[in-house]
């Protein structure tokens, strides 16, 4: 697809079978001046809280959890599969963190699946999609997927 030519594009990964999908689509529409940037963001380690004692996480949780979540980006996104493509890992609010990487790297476009939570889930969950929408200063494609 000509549209994705010399552009950066955003997109979010969490190795969910729709995030991968969704990287692979981006992938067959790029050409080689496409710059894709994948980006994995972890939620920050919350304190657990029992019986009215908190406890803690050990100091360098975050940073583990962090270098795992890189290893993981590149073995599941091998070059030779998946060509050159810009791994990313951030600490944070999903939503916001997608759309303020967007802004920082000034991507044209951000490509990210909609897992279709509703009721209940979604109001849990929330919505990443949703977030991502509501904070991004570009344009989001968001990739449906089957009903």
């Amino acid at each position: 697809m000509e549209y994705f030519e010399n552009k950066t594009i955003v997109v979010p990964c969490d190795f969910s079978e729709p995030s991968i999908e969704a990287v692979g689509k981006v992938v067959s529409w790029g050409e080689p001046s496409t710059n894709i940037h994948l980006l994995n963001v972890l939620e920050p380690t919350p304190v657990i809280v029992s019986y009215g004692a908190t406890v803690p996480m050990p100091p360098n949780f975050d940073n583990e959890r962090f270098e795992l979540a890189k290893k993981r980006l590149e073995t599941t996104f091998e070059q030779d599969k998946y060509g050159k493509l810009h791994l990313q890992c951030r600490i944070g609010d999903p939503g916001e963190e997608v759309a303020e990487f967007a802004k920082e790297i000034k991507a044209d476009m951000i490509v990210m699946p909609s897992h279709g939570r509703t009721g209940l889930s979604r109001f849990l969950l929330g919505s990443v999609a949703e977030r991502v929408l509501r904070y991004s200063s570009c344009p989001v494609l968001i990739l449906r997927g089957p009903e």
